[in-house]
């Protein structure tokens, strides 16, 4: 009996040794998976800007006829879909009508598509999008009083209309592509009001303001994952990079703009 309880004590030993080295293993392949689908995502909203020369809206606010006058309420997630090798998908969804319009794309939106999800996200719901487009930033600047109002729209995959806020060119990015973030997690958002709530692919809501000093605040407005010490994001130039949840308030909100004259700093690490 002594020699079964000691076998015992060895065993549980040995799988507290071992346990801590496969949650490493396993977190590693998400952040893994997580990456490449980030790094794909990049590519194929790049190879949109090289087919229309502009970026996809982050959320199309662009009027349709008189019908929808405040759009269509697509995501650039929806406009990318041919890049993403996801071209049947695509075809089903009719962008004169509203994202979530009930003849048709609300079916749609609610389809799973694997690279949208996080490998890291706990939460699960239909058409869920674990990612988003970063629009700019709502964060107060060190020495500054007030948020600057032009921030929050300062970023890459915008809100569009037709009057005075075009899509984005590759021109208009003067900090550089590679200082400019374009997409970033924002994982599961899934909404205490209701499902209708929930962050979809198909929805602009999955584009994001980024509203806190700082990465992994748990906020619909956030950039935000389930890795810990950060998140993933994807610059305009295609480089995926691992975003430090110490990163500096005042570089968060600059790697958030297009245009804003900042650089890149050290916090922003390769993944």
């Amino acid at each position: 009996m002594v020699e079964l309880l000691v076998v015992i004590a060895i065993l549980g030993s040995i799988v507290g040794l071992l346990l801590p080295a496969v949650q490493r293993a396993r977190e590693s392949s998400r952040r893994t998976a997580c990456s490449s689908r980030m790094k794909n995502m990049g590519l194929a909203v790049t190879s949109y800007e090289l087919a229309y020369k502009a970026y996809p809206a982050g959320w199309d606010a662009r009027p349709l006829a008189g019908t929808l006058p405040n759009g269509n309420g697509f995501a650039w997630s929806a406009y990318i879909l041919p890049y993403l090798e996801e071209s049947a998908i695509f075809a089903e969804i009719n962008f004169k009508k509203a994202w979530d319009d009930t003849a048709g794309n609300a079916a749609v939106a609610d389809r799973d598509i694997a690279i949208f999800t996080c490998p890291g996200g706990t939460l699960q719901f239909p058409g869920k999008m674990d990612y988003g487009g970063v629009m700019g930033h709502l964060i107060l600047l060190t020495g500054q009083t007030e948020v600057i109002d032009e921030a929050w729209n300062s970023g890459i995959l915008v809100a569009v209309n037709n009057g005075s806020i075009p899509p984005v060119r590759p021109a208009s990015v003067s900090d550089g592509l590679s200082h400019t973030l374009l997409i970033a997690e924002s994982v599961d958002r899934k909404s205490a009001i209701g499902p209708e709530q929930n962050i979809r692919w198909a929805w602009g809501a999955n584009s994001f303001v980024q509203s806190e000093p700082s990465v992994n605040t748990r906020n619909a407005e956030n950039i935000c994952s389930n890795h810990t010490g950060g998140a993933f994001g994807v610059f305009a130039d295609g480089s995926v990079t691992f975003i430090s949840s110490g990163l500096n308030s005042d570089v968060l909100a600059a790697i958030c703009t297009r245009n804003g004259g900042e650089q890149r700093a050290s916090a922003v690490q390769n993944p």
